[in-house]
């Protein structure tokens, strides 16, 4: 069988090791996985991918176009009712239920992830500084130290600012709302994003979290980053040349940690395989309680498992990366479940850059992310009928 993942150590080894130990379980089943970038997996094609593979690790956005277009398998129809409800009932955070969709169930959530703080403790202890609990106080951290790094390409940015609308009460891109979010809450969404980046430099507009988490963990210039995907990979020791920490999101004040996007990835069985019997075979094992809190978490993949976050060995590993985030991910903000999600971030992301560079006025932005969101919204195909 051939699968692909996303090109990081948390994408892309445990699928690997997890497929060899399936492998010498089931001597008849052999797997090849590529891999592409996080760009692809945020943003690129489904239907090739569908084609070309029988296993797809893919961003839970993307459920939607693979169902309307028939390019996934329904877990649901294949796979015990039973095994779908104890899944359910072992999410980490909101993470299984973001693959349902019209009443199916298109992936399994593997991977669990949203938007959380990073930063390096032992240059934290030096300073003496306490760590940031809000969005004013990562500002004053940044004013005073100059060592706040933190994700601002245009898909980046674009989490950001769902994360603050919803950490401050308003959830955006609701399915029945006209607008992303209300004009109150958009200007002031906006002019906090634009002070964050005052903060931390332009220089971020370029980075993704892998990005950020590199520089904090191979020189001694960053301190902090307040938003990023969480990476457990990098509280593990010996995974780079320093070991970061993660902490609970900094909402704005009054706050607390609600609202963080969430990310992760889901594993889906392609529509076109020629395997399916052992493709839905594998992604109930590697999907499973017991799999996600062993092998899958220690060889550096960051389960969706409820119970393996909540493993005392698994927070070990990973320097308590698990226990320090659990709250935010338990309180995170799903975005809509649309078809059309996928390209009005694309839009949405590079009308967020155009304001953050100066050369797009509050009212502008606000005004063409509405229009995007009416126009992508409002898509007149008529997806089949996916139920039985």
């Amino acid at each position: 069988m051939k699968g692909i993942a996303w090109n990081h150590t948390r994408g892309y080894v445990p699928m690997v090791a997890t497929s060899q130990a399936f492998t010498e379980r089931h001597e008849d089943v052999d797997f090849i996985w590529d891999r592409r970038s996080l760009w692809a997996f945020g943003e690129g094609s489904l239907a090739d991918l569908a084609e070309q593979y029988d296993l797809i690790v893919l961003d839970h956005p993307w459920v939607p176009h693979g169902a309307d277009e028939r390019l996934l398998v329904p877990l649901d129809k294949d796979l015990p009712a039973e095994w779908i409800s104890a899944q359910a009932a072992d999410s980490a955070g909101p993470s299984h239920a973001s693959y349902l969709y019209r009443g199916r169930q298109w992936a399994a959530a593997i991977d669990a992830a949203c938007e959380v703080a990073a930063f390096r403790p032992d240059l934290m202890e030096e300073l003496g500084w306490a760590l940031p609990k809000t969005y004013e106080e990562v500002l004053e951290l940044a004013a005073v130290t100059g060592a706040v790094l933190a994700p601002f390409n245009n898909i980046d940015a674009l989490s950001h600012f769902f994360t603050l609308c919803a950490n401050q009460g308003e959830p955006p891109i609701q399915i029945g709302n006209d607008q992303v979010v209300s004009r109150e809450m958009g200007k002031q969404v906006l002019e906090q994003l634009r002070r964050l980046l005052k903060a931390v430099g332009t220089q971020c507009l370029d980075l993704n979290p892998i990005a950020v988490l590199n520089r904090m963990a191979r020189g001694a210039k960053y301190v902090y980053c307040p938003y990023t995907f969480g990476y457990s990979n990098y509280s593990r020791e010996g995974y780079q040349t320093s070991q970061l920490a993660f902490d609970n999101l900094p909402g704005v004040a009054g706050c607390g940690s609600r609202g963080a996007v969430l990310g992760g990835a889901g594993l889906a069985v392609s529509a076109r395989s020629q395997h399916k019997t052992q493709a839905l075979q594998y992604l109930q094992w590697v999907a499973s309680a017991q799999c996600q809190r062993t092998l899958y978490v220690s060889s550096g993949g960051q389960p969706g498992s409820r119970s393996a976050w909540e493993d005392p060995l698994a927070n070990v590993l990973t320097g308590q990366f698990f226990a320090s985030t659990v709250d935010t991910l338990r309180q995170a903000f799903v975005r809509p479940i649309h078809r059309n999600l996928p390209p009005f971030q694309t839009e949405a992301g590079a009308l967020l850059r155009e304001y953050l560079i100066g050369t797009a006025s509050e009212v502008d932005t606000l005004t063409a992310l509405d229009h995007a969101w009416r126009r992508l919204r409002a898509d007149p195909r008529q997806p089949p009928d996916l139920l039985p």
